[in-house]
């Protein structure tokens, strides 16, 4: 059986891109001041995902930079039953990302998320921009 759309194509005609992506967050933020970042998972029905296990949110200059990462962000997850975590990265943080340069520093980051016995989930990903601060 042939379905059609409403502008008469037919389905089977039309290339289907099913991504397994996750979603692109860019972020900006400026030296010195605390980032905080509440990410809520749902499913298709809009219910909350329980998100319990590891979650693992880092920066890097370059994606696939080895060793440590130039931030690790704190990971609140209190809420995770709930489909709720929150990010953090200090002051102190966000400085050091921008030492002894007047320019904005740029990078990437991401979140991955490892339910109990399951293969890693990364729920968000972007690039990172850190401008400096005026007042010290």
């Amino acid at each position: 059986m042939k379905r059609l759309l409403s502008n008469g194509v037919r389905c089977d005609d039309l290339a289907v891109l099913l991504s397994l992506a996750p979603a692109k967050v860019d972020l900006e933020a400026y030296a010195g001041d605390g980032a905080i970042i509440t990410i809520a998972a749902v499913d298709a029905s809009n219910a909350p995902i329980n998100l319990t296990g590891a979650v693992l949110a880092q920066v890097r200059l370059n994606r696939t930079d080895p060793g440590s990462p130039v931030a690790s962000f704190a990971v609140d997850s209190s809420k995770a039953t709930t489909g709720q975590l929150t990010l953090t990265l200090t002051g102190a943080q966000t400085a050091a990302l921008v030492s002894g340069t007047s320019d904005p520093w740029r990078g990437y980051w991401d979140c991955q998320w490892t339910a109990a016995g399951a293969q890693p989930i990364t729920l968000v990903q972007g690039h990172l921009a850190c401008w400096p601060d005026v007042s010290h």
